[in-house]
């Protein structure tokens, strides 16, 4: 999975953005002649720029979400696995012992005074 901010995948997401463009160079026009840009025009400019931040937050939140879906599914195989080793080792201690016990039983080995 790529990264939320990929350049590539966020400009296709969002688009070439050409109207916050456009209004941009109006407002490099107006500066170039020294003059306050019109509040429409300031205006505009802020309402794309947020909607171009609430766009990247968007697909921030859905770029975690789904890593986070892939950690929390990645630890839960990684806890059964666990648990089934635990399994296993515990099984192994029994039939260790047991062993031992028959060895003991037979002669094998001096008992060791444990149970």
């Amino acid at each position: 999975m790529s990264k939320w901010y990929d350049s590539y995948e966020l400009e296709f997401s969002l688009g070439a953005l050409p109207r916050l463009k456009e209004k941009i160079k109006e407002s490099i026009v107006w500066k170039k002649k020294k003059e306050k840009a019109p509040m429409r025009l300031r205006l505009e400019i802020l309402i794309l720029r947020l909607f171009l931040k609430k766009r990247i937050l968007i697909r921030r939140l859905d770029w975690s979400k789904n890593e986070l879906k892939s950690i929390f599914s990645e630890k839960v195989v990684l806890q059964n696995l666990l648990e089934e080793r635990e399994n296993q080792f515990i099984l192994l201690e029994k039939e260790n012992f047991e062993l031992k016990r028959q060895l003991e039983l037979l002669g094998f080995i001096e008992s060791s005074g444990r149970n």
